[in-house]
């Protein structure tokens, strides 16, 4: 739990924008889920660092990919989306929920970017499986913050437990 808390600190300070050429000694990714009852849909933002979704991209694309600025943005987007689809994964009641990939964007060190769930009523229960850099990075966390107007919970997954669920009711 100690760990969660110094993540959650440090997180949103971010590297300094000096630092673009340094590797940096933590691993870390943070997704927010925002509900928009408004809107029936669920938002959400998800941050990683340029290097490491750069790193990775270079592991799914046949030939080099270059971020910010990107080097074959059309590519990028589509090669980013796959990989989204297949390691952050969202379900209700065991069916898996379709979501839109908006775009990204580049602020400092880090590639944010967006989705969002269409939902008609939230859930009681939302499943989320994050494995994002999972293969590429032995010690990389993955942060979920969910947001409604009831309230803010934090979830801390790991290559040994990479889901949990979200019980609406209970915020």
């Amino acid at each position: 739990m100690k760990l969660l808390a110094a993540l959650l600190i440090l997180l949103p300070l971010g590297p300094s924008p000096s630092s673009n050429s340094t590797a940096h000694k933590f691993y870390v990714s943070t997704a927010t889920i925002r509900h928009n009852p408004k809107a029936n849909t669920l938002e959400i933002s998800l941050q990683v660092f340029i290097d490491d979704a750069e790193n990775l991209l270079n592991t799914q694309s046949d030939t080099p990919l270059i971020l910010d600025p990107d080097s074959d943005a059309a590519r990028i987007a589509k090669v980013w989306e796959k990989y989204l689809q297949q390691s952050f994964v969202l379900r209700v009641e065991e069916r898996q929920v379709a979501y839109d990939f908006l775009g990204k964007e580049y602020r400092n060190d880090l590639m944010i970017s967006y989705i969002e769930v269409p939902m008609d009523t939230l859930p009681e229960k939302l499943h989320i499986t994050n494995t994002l850099f999972f293969k590429l990075f032995d010690t990389q966390k993955n942060i979920v913050h969910v947001q409604t107007a009831e309230g803010r919970k934090s979830f801390l997954l790991e290559a040994e437990s990479p889901s949990t669920t979200i019980d609406f009711s209970s915020f």
